[in-house]
């Protein structure tokens, strides 16, 4: 059974505080109440398998099962060897349904907490910890199919391994601003989680998640100006043993800085008025 959550702190803006006091207010009082979120994570994944028998391992069984189908089929459709697609399609598809689950809830950040905001004031960061720590912890869990595909069909794996996490974590701090963004604009004008969700969909079959980028030819800057692309890619290459391409920092640390912006403008506008559409 789930614990109960303790009491929760009142958070209210300072009068005569610029917004970006504000706003890095709001940030610190959301991690020093670090203890909120994590209770509220545990209670998502619980009641997201709540009764299952093998719990959170469903969703590493249902990823595997979709990595093995289209593997087996897309190998023979693009005339490529098993051994080395498959290893590339798992660690793609892998982080491409922790970046893609990040945009897509995103727009449910606050909607999604409205209970706890209109009962109390918190700070408005609480919430965005809570859904990119919950995706963080899912990846985690889905990983090991990306572990267990590098061993049955022994990938070497060389010492830039490990780089994968910072990929993994400049993916977490894309989303933290995009949940922010896409969070306050949402809980205004609830047709953007649809839109977002049918834009992802596009951004799929554009991004090299299950095909290689260079099968394009001529139209390898579709590949080369794409985010998300990029993204993928310091996840996926340091596990392959493939070079790491700075450009790939250099997009993802623009992207970054791009929606750190953006967040803090939304925010301006909108982030003392969030409360009053929900």
């Amino acid at each position: 059974m789930p614990r109960p959550l303790k009491p929760l702190v009142v958070y209210e803006a300072k009068a005569g505080q610029s917004h970006l006091q504000d706003a890095l207010r709001d940030l610190r009082e959301g991690i020093q109440r670090h203890v909120i979120w994590r209770e509220l994570v545990r209670r998502d994944l619980y009641n997201r398998t709540k009764g299952a028998s093998l719990g959170r391992w469903w969703i590493v069984i249902g990823q595997a099962i979709a990595i093995a189908g289209i593997g087996f089929v897309y190998a023979n459709l693009f005339n490529v060897p098993l051994n080395s697609y498959l290893p590339y399609l798992a660690t793609g598809l892998v982080t491409w349904g922790y970046i893609v689950s990040l945009i897509n809830e995103a727009s449910d950040v606050f909607v999604f907490s409205k209970g706890y905001l209109t009962q109390t004031r918190l700070p408005l960061s609480i919430c965005v910890f809570r859904f990119v720590t919950r995706n963080m912890l899912l990846f985690a869990y889905k990983s090991s199919i990306i572990v267990a595909t590098l061993l049955v069909f022994q990938v070497p794996v060389g010492w830039t391994a490990p780089l994968a996490l910072v990929g993994v974590l400049l993916i977490a701090a894309a989303g933290f601003f995009t949940g922010v963004i896409l969070g306050l604009l949402n809980a205004r004008y609830r047709d953007i989680g649809q839109l977002v969700t049918s834009l992802t969909v596009f951004l799929f079959f554009v991004t090299p998640v299950f095909w290689r980028p260079d099968r394009l030819g001529d139209f390898s800057w579709i590949v080369d100006y794409n985010p998300l692309f990029h993204f993928v890619s310091l996840v996926r290459s340091p596990l392959l043993g493939d070079p790491i391409d700075g450009w790939s920092f250099m997009m993802t640390g623009g992207t970054i800085a791009v929606l750190a912006l953006i967040a803090s403008l939304v925010y301006k506008f909108m982030g003392r008025e969030v409360i009053y559409w929900l």
